[in-house]
């Protein structure tokens, strides 16, 4: 008769030779049924513990149930709440208790915006991303309790990876520029795949975090270095990156760094001017040799750019500079690329020697010159007359 819980129990007794009700109870659970000790084989004492729910049916197959939801507000902008729900089972048509618990926990677990904290997004819908799930298992007291970990940020428009940034500045009087750091940290949790944490990492538009948050003038948009660490067991992709505002480059995103030597034979009179040295490119080893084949082609082989540098320094060194110019035809032009470093090196070679034009720098109009002079000269005669 107490093999299942939540019946009802009533007391009656004999009023008159009637059965009258006395008091009842609804939704009663079985706590125990205990047997005393007896040798008597077909009469023994025993004691049936109850306990009374009013008001309740006993279909959930729990008691206790308990849920909450705690929120907590970084200064970041990644906020935190955690998810605990936990139930103690019952068993009323002779079926596993625990089983009661496991399932009524599990309905109410994950998220489905049941409460939405005011502090992000301003009260509308959030977009949380689950970090870990831990679960408490009592089966000899049929208790079952689960805590999902969940992180959400501010701002999120959709459902994707939560990114935490922090931005360092180096401004100082030693340095002719200032240095922009980004260090953005970016985690899928549970909710996302390893490739979708890593391609919204890439996604990421770091540059503007760091424009804004340093409120440098003329921040260059293209960084000076980038690194990426992708932790596959975590699920979590650091990014870091940097910027400055090097005038050096003059806005593009390789210069040329080099020499000048002037060397003059004073016995000719022919001075010999040469410069080289290297590319330099800002990003990454790939990026870097881009840009340098760009400002190789683009800025030195199709322009006046060596010549312009080169005789710069030949008229601020050589007196008569004016008298005999510079030759813009070269007359030595090397290469040497590293694509496995990022680097290529230049160097070209200058003279004032005798020239036909000084129009052209394609070598077309100023060859050298070579001449010679032949007299026949006269010999004096003394004749007598």
């Amino acid at each position: 008769a107490f093999s299942t819980g939540f019946r009802n129990l009533k007391v009656s007794e004999f009023e008159g030779g009637t059965l009258v009700d006395v008091i009842e109870f609804s939704g009663c659970r079985v706590e125990s049924v205990n047997f005393s000790e007896s040798t008597v084989s077909r009469i023994i004492d025993y004691t049936i513990n109850l306990s009374n729910y009013e008001n309740f049916s006993g279909t959930s197959g729990v008691i206790n149930p308990q849920e909450s939801f705690n929120f907590s507000m970084s200064e970041n902008g990644v906020s935190s709440m955690t998810h605990e729900i936990s139930a103690e089972g019952v068993s009323i048509t002779g079926e596993n208790p625990f089983n009661n618990a496991k399932n009524h926990v599990l309905a109410l677990s994950g998220w489905s915006n049941q409460i939405t904290p005011q502090f992000v997004n301003g009260g509308s819908t959030v977009y949380p991303v689950l970090l870990s799930v831990s679960e408490s298992i009592d089966r000899l007291n049929s208790t079952y309790s689960l805590t999902e970990n969940y992180s959400f940020e501010d701002g999120a428009t959709g459902s994707q990876p939560f990114t935490t940034t922090t931005v360092s500045i180096d401004t100082s009087l030693e340095t002719d520029f200032d240095t922009v750091s980004v260090e953005a940290v970016v985690n899928g949790g549970k909710t996302f795949t390893t490739g979708q944490t890593l391609d919204h990492a890439l996604s990421l538009n770091l540059f503007s975090v760091a424009d804004s948050k340093s409120r440098i003038d003329n921040l260059l948009n293209n960084p000076t270095n980038f690194s990426l660490n992708q932790d596959q067991a975590a699920n979590t992709v650091t990014v870091n990156i940097s910027y400055d505002n090097n005038t050096i480059f003059g806005g593009t995103n390789a210069y040329f760094d080099y020499t000048v030597d002037v060397n003059r034979d004073n016995i000719t009179d022919i001075s010999a001017v040469t410069i080289q040295g290297e590319i330099f490119a800002r990003g990454n080893r790939k990026a870097n040799y881009s840009y340098a084949e760009a400002f190789l082609t683009g800025t030195i082989e199709n322009s006046s750019y060596l010549y312009t540098k080169a005789n710069q320094i030949y008229e601020q060194t050589q007196s008569d500079a004016a008298t005999f110019p510079l030759r813009k035809t070269m007359d030595t032009f090397s290469v040497t690329k590293n694509p496995n470093q990022g680097t290529i090196s230049v160097s070209a070679s200058f003279t004032n020697k005798d020239f036909v034009s000084n129009d052209s720098v394609d070598g077309n109009l100023a060859s050298d010159i070579n001449y010679s002079v032949s007299i026949n000269a006269a010999i004096r005669q003394l004749r007598a007359n």
